[in-house]
Protein backbone atom coordinates (compact mmCIF):
# COMPACT_ATOMS: atom_id res chain seq x y z
CA UNK A 1 0.00 0.00 0.00
CA UNK A 2 1.60 2.87 -1.27
CA UNK A 3 1.07 6.50 -0.91
CA UNK A 4 1.84 9.06 -3.52
CA UNK A 5 2.57 12.52 -1.23
CA UNK A 6 1.54 14.63 -4.64
CA UNK A 7 -1.93 12.40 -4.64
CA UNK A 8 -2.59 12.67 -1.32
CA UNK A 9 -1.83 16.80 -1.23
CA UNK A 10 -4.69 17.02 -4.17
CA UNK A 11 -7.08 14.80 -2.42
CA UNK A 12 -6.88 16.94 0.63
CA UNK A 13 -7.36 20.11 -1.58
CA UNK A 14 -10.50 18.60 -2.93
CA UNK A 15 -11.95 18.11 0.24
CA UNK A 16 -14.36 21.46 1.82
CA UNK A 17 -12.92 23.82 4.21
CA UNK A 18 -13.73 21.68 7.49
CA UNK A 19 -11.95 18.73 6.23
CA UNK A 20 -9.07 20.88 5.22
CA UNK A 21 -8.47 22.41 8.74
CA UNK A 22 -8.97 19.10 10.31
CA UNK A 23 -5.75 18.03 8.32
CA UNK A 24 -3.73 21.23 9.18
CA UNK A 25 -4.39 21.02 13.04
CA UNK A 26 -3.89 17.28 13.14
CA UNK A 27 -0.74 17.89 11.11
CA UNK A 28 0.82 20.58 13.44
CA UNK A 29 -0.42 18.72 16.82
CA UNK A 30 1.57 15.24 14.99
CA UNK A 31 4.74 18.06 14.65
CA UNK A 32 4.63 19.29 18.08
CA UNK A 33 4.22 16.06 19.32
CA UNK A 34 7.61 15.35 17.61
CA UNK A 35 8.83 18.64 18.75
CA UNK A 36 7.73 18.05 22.52
CA UNK A 37 9.21 14.24 22.75
CA UNK A 38 12.84 15.26 21.15
CA UNK A 39 12.47 18.33 24.07
CA UNK A 40 12.26 15.83 26.64
CA UNK A 41 14.57 13.67 25.75
CA UNK A 42 17.10 16.36 25.75
CA UNK A 43 15.78 18.04 29.12
CA UNK A 44 16.25 13.90 30.59
CA UNK A 45 19.77 14.15 28.58
CA UNK A 46 20.48 17.03 30.21
CA UNK A 47 20.31 16.47 34.13
CA UNK A 48 22.12 12.90 34.00
CA UNK A 49 25.25 14.72 32.89
CA UNK A 50 24.30 17.13 34.96
CA UNK A 51 24.54 14.63 38.28
CA UNK A 52 27.71 13.26 37.30
CA UNK A 53 29.26 16.15 38.52
CA UNK A 54 30.48 16.75 41.86
CA UNK A 55 27.39 17.30 44.48
CA UNK A 56 29.49 18.89 47.23
CA UNK A 57 31.74 21.60 47.74
CA UNK A 58 35.33 19.56 48.61
CA UNK A 59 34.59 17.92 45.09
CA UNK A 60 34.55 21.18 43.50
CA UNK A 61 37.44 22.71 45.31
CA UNK A 62 39.15 19.03 44.88
CA UNK A 63 38.88 19.64 40.86
CA UNK A 64 39.21 23.65 40.71
CA UNK A 65 42.47 22.45 42.63
CA UNK A 66 43.51 20.19 39.53
CA UNK A 67 42.99 22.53 37.24
CA UNK A 68 44.76 25.36 38.61
CA UNK A 69 48.19 23.12 39.13
CA UNK A 70 47.92 22.29 35.36
CA UNK A 71 47.49 26.03 34.05
CA UNK A 72 51.17 26.99 34.68
CA UNK A 73 52.60 23.97 33.14
CA UNK A 74 50.44 24.80 29.92
CA UNK A 75 51.46 28.39 29.52
CA UNK A 76 55.14 29.74 29.11
CA UNK A 77 56.23 32.41 30.90
CA UNK A 78 56.37 36.48 29.80
CA UNK A 79 59.92 36.26 29.23
CA UNK A 80 59.65 33.15 26.61
CA UNK A 81 57.76 35.35 24.66
CA UNK A 82 59.30 38.89 25.34
CA UNK A 83 62.78 37.70 25.42
CA UNK A 84 65.27 40.27 26.11
CA UNK A 85 64.11 43.15 24.03
CA UNK A 86 62.19 45.70 26.49
CA UNK A 87 58.41 46.28 26.75
CA UNK A 88 58.44 49.69 25.52
CA UNK A 89 55.86 52.31 23.67
CA UNK A 90 57.33 52.01 20.32
CA UNK A 91 58.06 48.37 20.27
CA UNK A 92 53.83 47.99 21.02
CA UNK A 93 53.35 49.89 18.07
CA UNK A 94 52.48 53.55 19.79
CA UNK A 95 54.23 56.41 18.82
CA UNK A 96 54.80 59.29 20.89
CA UNK A 97 56.47 61.68 18.57
CA UNK A 98 54.12 64.48 17.39
CA UNK A 99 53.57 64.63 13.29
CA UNK A 100 52.86 67.68 11.38
CA UNK A 101 49.47 66.66 11.02
CA UNK A 102 48.62 66.61 14.50
CA UNK A 103 47.33 69.26 16.24
CA UNK A 104 45.52 69.53 19.61
CA UNK A 105 42.44 70.35 19.87
CA UNK A 106 41.27 73.74 20.43
CA UNK A 107 39.29 73.98 23.52
CA UNK A 108 37.74 77.96 21.90
CA UNK A 109 34.62 77.05 20.29
CA UNK A 110 34.70 81.07 18.45
CA UNK A 111 37.45 79.52 16.10
CA UNK A 112 35.89 76.55 15.26
CA UNK A 113 34.39 76.32 11.61
CA UNK A 114 30.75 76.65 11.69
CA UNK A 115 29.89 73.32 9.61
CA UNK A 116 25.76 74.16 8.71
CA UNK A 117 24.03 77.61 9.18
CA UNK A 118 21.19 75.59 11.35
CA UNK A 119 24.62 76.31 14.03
CA UNK A 120 25.09 79.90 13.21
CA UNK A 121 23.36 81.43 15.97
Amino acid sequence: MKINLVEKIEEIRMQPEHIRLRWVWGSVAVSMLLIFVIWIFSITLMFKSENKKPQNSVDIMAELKDQMQQVPNSVGSLEEYVGDKPLTLDSEGVSTAQTKDSTPASSDISTAPIQSSAYAN
